[in-house]
């Protein structure tokens, strides 16, 4: 399986609001898993079915405009912890790529995650299967 690259900036999910009597997902959380899995789809992945899921994720996140040169360059390529965090980072692509790239979220039994400083925000996603006694992990 290659790399998906989508630029833009990661969105972490965001809890339902309520209104009118029912829940609903936030705006930009949507948008956001449509884009993941529109992007999944149009740089050719395929749908795994139900077998096992590794994801491998490095999200950078650009640096703010008010970031001097010496700051970015102190920070490029580091770790970041500013928000959103990864969790919630990877929850909002794995509902929305759930029933595109696989069945379930439940079959995701591998996860490798980094956020770093970078020049540019973007999302590197790789997903593969995993063999039913795990020693390709």
């Amino acid at each position: 399986m290659r790399v998906i690259r989508v630029d833009a900036d990661a969105v972490g999910k965001q809890s339902p609001l309520w209104g009118n009597g029912h829940s609903y997902l936030p705006a930009k959380t949507a948008d956001f898993q449509k884009l993941m899995a529109w992007e999944y789809v149009k740089q050719g992945g395929e749908n795994l079915g139900k077998s096992a899921i590794s994801i491998v994720l490095v999200v950078e996140k650009g640096f703010p405009k008010s970031y001097s040169k010496a700051k970015r360059a102190k920070l490029r390529g580091q770790v970041c912890t500013e928000k959103p965090d990864c969790s919630n980072i990877l929850k909002a692509i794995e509902d929305g790529l759930q029933g595109v790239a696989f069945d379930n979220d439940k079959q995701v039994v591998f996860v490798g995650m980094a956020k770093r400083w970078s020049e540019e925000s973007c999302i590197l996603l790789k997903i593969e299967p995993i063999l039913s006694d795990g020693r390709d992990l």
